[in-house]
């Protein structure tokens, strides 16, 4: 059997004959009839068969085995870590799609001849490539509402292939993975400690419905939350932090990774702008999705159906960062070159980790010793699919394909400066999508109503229709973004988030607000209004099987993280909380409102922040000047200033149990 990374494309395949992935809102009804289908039947696969999803997906971590067994020379799968490679995880996630799609044309294929569809089905399925879930769109929640219900189903023909049809009783396969008889209990537990039938999100042993996936579900179902998730929608900053890495981030090992680095002697700040990545994001979803439950847990968080959506979403924005910086003479711009010390998988002590590092364990073709390396999956297309945004782009990129991109991503995740750029063109529908968050935010402070998720909802409810606060926000009276950049010119504000990756079980999140946290159930907390975002390190307990984490553990490894807080600014600016993005006016009210709590994985709060190992927190800010149109980006000043005011009490010490930055800990050259 041939267990390669099997491709549908040549090499020489012009981009719109490359099907593409899409987003799963985006599957017509057929579509997303096959995928489900053929999903449930991949999910009943033996797991003693290596294209089995049991199989594939143990890749990731638990059991820790050599896959596919026929390799006897290899030894556990300890080391991998799709995650962390954003270039082990383009094989992966084909290897997942080819077994898949090999499912949904069986499907296809069982439809009767009778059936008047069934050639229109057959072509879907021929053309079939995985859906991703683009969770940092303003359009979409977090979680997509079809994997909400365990009862949800797709109408369509029936089909002789289908579990169904073999005596499985019918489910949802996004909603949860059935374990199979013989699971160990160590995959079965996640991080509840409680062995499961099925993988699990938000675990709560009182049967509580708290959380913000059930918020979501019920908002949706509300007739007066019909067209207002958007607003509602939990961790709505993932926008904006996605639009800054994309923009702002025009290296690999700053984009890749969330690794700390720095220079030792002080509180390790001295690499300040780059404190983001695509890995921080990442490990931010996986905990908000997971809420204790298996996507919280890396070494089993590839059972969880939504883990596929999501790697596949990330596979895309890492697909559209290189379109947007990669430079194929300069290396720097795709790949990482780093020793790997103790050594790994695929390397022994102290070789170097580089663009021919093999990318076990997939390989091109069934050829002796013939295996992927970064330097091989560089483009998507060869290996027969592509993204919507990246589907007609000529490589190398030209400037004009790359200015055609960036007014695509203006659209989809519009950042900061696209929306004073607009306002300033006086386009009457600038900033309209956070007028509803500024109205809201205006009348809990003129009326004093408590900042929990509730208040919120039922404000969010009962909000005018966007025409009238369109209206409302024209008044000679009101405030307008495009005062916020005189000459052209504002400040971007960031939170900065550096900590010890594996302390307390590497089970812990970082919470940032604005305004203090007046929600009691913390799983609630990123659908409460005075919420940024969420730090997540995505790390492992200390009886951890991963040989890398075992050493990461043993070195104390540190990793960041960066919440943006200029939408929330804006916010607060057009709700007449403050005056502008100026340091006079942003420090002091940074000084009082910005908050920060930490949660271990139980859901309860750290009572002392200290605890967590290398925590601090601190805020940096950055010149941007506007760019002259939408097919250019801002152009961001090379280094941000750091602002230990914002982070330190009265006393001279750090806020937050000492986890804050104070003056004393920052060399002079970041504070001008």
């Amino acid at each position: 059997m041939n267990y390669s990374r099997r491709t549908q494309a040549h090499t020489d395949s012009l981009p719109g004959e490359i099907p593409q992935r899409q987003d799963i809102r985006d599957l017509s009804q057929k579509q997303r009839y096959l995928y489900l289908e053929g999903l449930k039947k991949f999910q009943n696969v033996p797991t003693d068969n290596p294209l089995s999803y049991f199989q594939i997906a143990g890749i990731h971590g638990r059991p820790y085995q050599t896959w596919p067994k026929a390799w006897p020379d290899k030894k556990p799968n300890t080391d991998i870590k799709p995650a962390k490679n954003t270039k082990f995880q383009g094989p992966y996630l084909a290897l997942f799609e080819s077994a898949l799609q090999s499912h949904v044309k069986e499907i296809a294929r069982g439809i009767s001849s009778n059936d008047p569809n069934k050639k229109e089905y057959t072509d879907l399925a021929e053309n079939f490539r995985i859906p991703y879930w683009d969770w940092a769109s303003q359009k979409n929640e977090i979680v997509p509402q079809i994997a909400l219900d365990p009862d949800y189903r797709e109408e369509g023909p029936k089909s002789s292939e289908s579990v169904t049809e073999k005596g499985i009783k019918d489910y949802n396969p996004l909603f949860a993975f059935r374990f199979p008889e013989g699971t160990p209990n160590n995959i079965r537990v996640g991080l509840s400690g409680k062995l499961n039938e099925t993988t699990v999100r938000y675990p709560d042993p009182q049967g509580r419905k708290d959380n913000i996936l059930d918020k979501i579900k019920t908002f949706r179902d509300e007739p007066s939350g019909k067209g207002r998730l958007p607003v509602f929608r939990p961790e709505h900053n993932l926008t904006e932090r996605t639009a800054w890495i994309l923009q702002a981030y025009d290296t690999y090992m700053a984009m890749s990774n969330n690794g700390l680095r720095a220079t030792p002697g002080y509180k390790e700040v001295v690499d300040a702008t780059n404190y983001g990545s695509l890995e921080d994001i990442h490990n931010a979803v996986h905990t908000l999705v997971g809420g204790g439950g298996h996507m919280s847990s890396v070494p089993v968080s590839a059972f969880d159906p939504l883990f596929w959506l999501h790697h596949t979403n990330i596979d895309r924005l890492f697909a559209i960062w290189q379109a947007l910086h990669q430079n194929d003479s300069k290396s720097e711009t795709y790949v990482l070159t780093r020793p790997t010390h103790r050594g790994n998988f695929a390397l022994d002590a102290d070789q170097d980790e580089d663009i021919d590092t093999r990318l076990y364990p997939f390989r091109p073709n069934t050829e002796h010793d013939s295996w992927y390396t970064s330097n091989g999956v560089k483009r998507t297309q060869p290996f027969g699919y592509s993204y919507p945004e990246t589907a007609k782009l000529p490589y190398p990129v030209t400037e004009n394909a790359r200015s055609d991109l960036r007014k695509d991503l203006n659209r989809i995740y519009p950042p900061p400066a696209e929306l004073i750029r607009q306002s300033k063109l006086h386009v009457r529908t600038a900033g309209q999508d956070v007028l509803s968050r500024a109205h809201v935010l205006s009348q809990m402070k003129a009326k004093e109503i408590p900042a929990t998720a509730e208040k919120f909802e039922s404000l969010v409810q009962a909000l005018p229709k966007q025409e009238e606060l369109l209206q409302i926000s024209l008044e000679p009276s009101k405030p307008v973004l495009r005062d916020l950049a005189p000459g052209n010119k504002y400040l971007e504000w960031l939170t900065n988030i550096k900590a010890e990756k594996h302390t307390l079980d590497g089970a812990y999140t970082v919470h940032v607000f604005l305004g203090p946290p007046q929600e009691e159930s913390t799983s609630l907390w990123p659908s409460a209004p005075t919420h940024v975002g969420t730090f997540a390190p995505l790390g492992q307990s200390s009886d951890t099987e991963c040989g890398k984490c075992q050493d990461d553990q043993r070195d104390h490894t540190q990793v960041t993280g960066q919440i943006p807080l200029t939408i929330a600014l804006i916010e607060r600016y057009l709700a007449g909380i403050i005056d502008d993005l100026s340091e006079e006016s942003v420090v002091p009210y940074l000084t009082e409102n910005l908050h920060w709590r930490v949660v271990k994985a139980d859901g309860t709060v750290l009572p002392n922040r200290s605890d967590v190992a290398g925590l601090l927190v601190f805020v940096v800010s950055n010149e941007v000047t506007l760019p002259p149109d939408d097919g250019e980006f801002p152009v961001y000043a090379p280094t941000v200033k750091v602002h230990p005011s914002i982070t330190t009490n009265p006393q001279g010490n750090g806020r937050g149990d000492g986890t804050g930055l104070t003056r004393a800990d920052v060399p002079a050259a970041l504070l001008s």
